[in-house]
């Protein structure tokens, strides 16, 4: 069994080197644009797509069975979306 270590960083992005920036734009870009059939059969089967983590979003918010928050952000765990 795998495990997450989860750490809280707020970075400003206007801060970052312009290639990190770029590289992380471009990662998040293909989160939202590449659906996860798509990617895990592109990326591999640890690929997890944005149309993943708002169906498990809207799924646990429906059920009133979040238990992670932080701040008033509802947090999905890896293992919710299929990762573990």
């Amino acid at each position: 069994m795998a495990s997450l270590h989860c750490v809280y960083v707020k970075r400003e992005l206007r801060a970052l080197a312009v290639a990190d920036r770029e590289a992380l734009l471009d990662a998040m870009h293909q989160v939202w644009a590449v659906p996860t059939r798509q990617g895990r059969e592109r990326y591999g089967p640890t690929y997890t797509g944005m149309d993943q983590f708002v169906a498990v979003h809207a799924d646990q918010v429906g059920a009133g069975s979040y238990s992670c928050t932080r701040g008033g952000i509802k947090l999905v765990h890896a293992d919710q979306v299929g990762l573990y």
